[in-house]
């Protein structure tokens, strides 16, 4: 019996990860309507808008939901969080300054000028 639980140990505990995690995110959103529609709030770039708005379709089409999923747009007095998009190339030095401390939304990204000085202050040790 212990030789055939141990065989499957591994893709039980992946299961039991990834079950964790999707009630982990559904804890955060709140009930609406009798208790048939979950609400969730959250921050996204105001760019990226149409194609979260798509993946949420898709997602409602293959669960088979009959209510249809939405998204809107929430005027809010919060301070928003900063969002800097990278790529393969600089997504190192946002992390090297993302390090030292995040700055705040709508100050000057630091990592722009940690690309230019970096490799030049590297070489100056050696």
């Amino acid at each position: 019996l212990l030789v055939a639980a141990a065989g499957s140990l591994r893709e039980n505990y992946v299961k039991t990860r990834k079950m964790k995690s999707v009630y982990y995110i559904l804890n955060h959103f709140s009930l609406r309507e009798g208790q048939r529609v979950l609400l969730g709030e959250g921050w996204m770039p105001t760019a990226d808008m149409n194609d979260v708005r798509a993946a949420l379709l898709k997602g409602g089409e293959h669960s088979g939901s009959a209510i249809p999923p939405t998204l809107e747009k929430i005027p809010t007095t919060e301070e928003h969080p900063t969002y800097h998009k990278t790529n393969k190339y600089t997504s190192g030095y946002q992390s090297l300054v993302d390090a030292y401390g995040v700055n705040s939304y709508r100050e000057i990204n630091p990592a722009v000028y940690t690309i230019a000085t970096f490799p030049f202050l590297f070489a100056v040790m050696f």
